[in-house]
């Protein structure tokens, strides 16, 4: 008779755990070029603002709710170099050093963004998945480029956003010692 209560406690417990799953987004590197992401982040970082481009709307409602959400998440991932992140190219140290966020949108190639300083088209509200793609350029250069998704998003305000933002910007941003 104790065997069957230890499973049920056992099948509980890993119930809960593989429900806490859904709580973590799921990234990907699609390319890190190396050393010269970080010292690119440090050199502009140092002077003021990194630019931040984002296409698509993850969600309804005013834009700027989500931007704010986008922007202190990408702050509080940076730890070894804290630093500040616009939306605003006259904001921002450099024009040149920048990241692109694409909510919800279609494939693109990253290195052709990064030379023809376009901003691809992102997408509307998902029911079910939100995906984020991130790059870092500068000037016309990639140095990085991750993407990432979660599912069940209830807003802007549920924490499991902020973890896809705070996820993506450590993987297009590292120091050089792959914090």
């Amino acid at each position: 008779m104790a065997r069957p209560a230890l499973f049920g406690v056992i099948a509980g417990a890993l119930g809960a755990l593989l429900g806490a799953c859904e709580d973590v987004p799921t990234t990907v590197d699609n390319y890190y070029r190396g050393s010269i992401v970080w010292s690119s982040y440090v050199s502009v970082v140092k002077k003021g603002p990194v630019w931040v481009q984002v296409a698509g709307e993850p969600f309804d409602g005013p834009i700027e709710r989500t931007t704010d959400v986008v922007l202190a998440q990408m702050e509080k991932a940076m730890t070894a170099l804290p630093g500040k992140f616009t939306l605003y190219k006259e904001e921002a140290a450099s024009e040149d050093i920048r990241v692109i966020l694409v909510f919800n949108g279609g494939p693109f190639n990253g290195e052709r963004v990064c030379q023809e300083r376009t901003l691809p088209p992102g997408g509307g509200p998902s029911d079910k998945r939100t995906h984020l793609r991130a790059i870092f350029c500068d000037r016309t250069d990639l140095l990085s480029d991750a993407e990432g998704y979660v599912d069940n998003l209830k807003g802007f305000d549920d924490p499991k956003f902020g973890k896809l933002v705070w996820h993506l910007t450590r993987r297009i941003i590292r120091d050089n010692a792959g914090r």
